[in-house]
């Protein structure tokens, strides 16, 4: 379930071009060497996409481990900007991770977290073999391409899938009804516009694993509330 370039097969299903696109995207406007996107919630951890080989075996490191920069990224919703991991203090805060980064050839790490309405779903990472930290239009860049990532990954197919898969025709309006008026509930309780409403409802039916209709249905029943934090 992960599309690679730069010598890594591919497996039989594959994630759409455009997430792959934004990670390569991300490579030439920061100026780093690789780039890898990965979920990682309660359910779920999985490198998604991958530049190149080094930036695949980095993200697989972090998730083997289970720690790192995007495990980090993740856990704390904000950037983890790593300019030299041979600084004194980087084996001391990754002891597993950053040797064996070392070893491959890795020097800076720069790991952004998907956030959708509050919602994390995974990391950013990007790798450089020389050291040295980004410059403020490249950390902008950098955002800016993880806002674009975590979006896309909420309309992939596989998501879909995971949010509750087909539906009988005799229920699709009805469920396509409470999404709508879950939606609407929420411009309103977030004080956001529609399309940011329906991406804070996805987001909460991937990182639960709870069927899109049914985290609807707990809006309109008062169960669940959003805020812009959440």
């Amino acid at each position: 379930m992960t599309t690679h370039r730069g010598g890594v097969d591919d497996t039989a299903t594959h994630r759409p071009s455009s997430i792959l696109d934004t990670c390569e995207s991300a490579v030439a406007l920061v100026g780093v060497d690789g780039a890898a996107i990965s979920l990682m919630t309660d359910t779920r951890n999985q490198t998604v996409c991958s530049t190149d080989a080094l930036a695949r075996a980095l993200e697989d490191l972090q998730l083997t481990l289970g720690e790192g920069p995007s495990v980090d990224a993740v856990r704390i919703g904000s950037p983890v900007l790593t300019a030299d991991l041979c600084e004194p203090g980087e084996s001391a805060r990754w002891p597993g991770f950053t040797p064996e980064a070392v070893a491959m050839g890795v020097r800076a790490t720069f790991s952004f977290p998907l956030r959708v309405g509050g919602v994390t779903l995974g990391a950013m990472d990007l790798c450089r073999t020389d050291p040295g930290a980004l410059t403020t239009a490249q950390r902008t860049s950098a955002v800016s391409a993880s806002l674009k990532a975590a979006v896309q990954l909420l309309y992939d197919a596989d998501v879909a899938a995971v949010l509750g898969g087909a539906e009988r025709s005799d229920e699709a309006s009805y469920h396509q009804f409470q999404v709508h008026q879950a939606t609407g509930m929420v411009t309103v309780q977030a004080d956001v516009g529609l399309a940011q409403a329906l991406l804070m409802l996805r987001a909460r039916a991937f990182a639960t694993r709870i069927p899109l209709v049914d985290v609807a249905r707990d809006v309109v029943e008062g169960r669940i509330r959003f805020t812009q934090e959440n």
